[in-house]
């Protein structure tokens, strides 16, 4: 039974960190609701290169992340901290949004920032970590 118990308050958890507040500079584009794991698009030349985003267990937000770059993201899912891209579902993530007051920075080079509001791009080459502020 203290499994199951577990496993409810993790998906409890897991459900809450999932959505995130609106912001004042919220681009808007799409629904969020999408399958977003069929879209996008991996590399293949003998091996499969997908871009992952991760969102670092030092964030305190959910970070949007999208699959389906074309200039302006339509299709996009919300990855709690501690999470990637790939544990939502997401086959191939192309970028991550970031918002004026939620500010970004890379948990692997932190002098790295990532000022909002403005969509960030990631290669098929990439894991990327965000650490998200608000």
């Amino acid at each position: 039974m203290g499994k199951l118990k577990y496993a409810a308050a993790t998906l409890l958890l897991s459900a809450a960190l999932s959505t995130s507040p609106a912001h004042a500079d919220d681009p808007g584009t799409g629904s969020g609701s999408g399958d977003v794991s069929t879209l996008g698009t991996c590399t293949d030349f003998g091996i499969t290169l997908c871009g992952v985003i991760y969102n670092h267990f030092g964030s305190n937000a959910s970070l949007r992340v999208t699959n389906n770059w074309i200039g302006t993201p339509d299709n996009w899912v919300w990855v709690p901290p501690g999470k990637s891209s790939k544990d939502v579902g997401v086959v191939d993530a192309d970028g991550f949004f970031i918002y004026t007051d939620c500010p970004g920075k890379d948990a692997v080079n932190p002098w790295l920032k990532y000022p909002g509001p403005k969509w960030y791009k990631v290669t098929d080459i990439e894991h990327t970590r965000v650490i998200v502020t608000c």
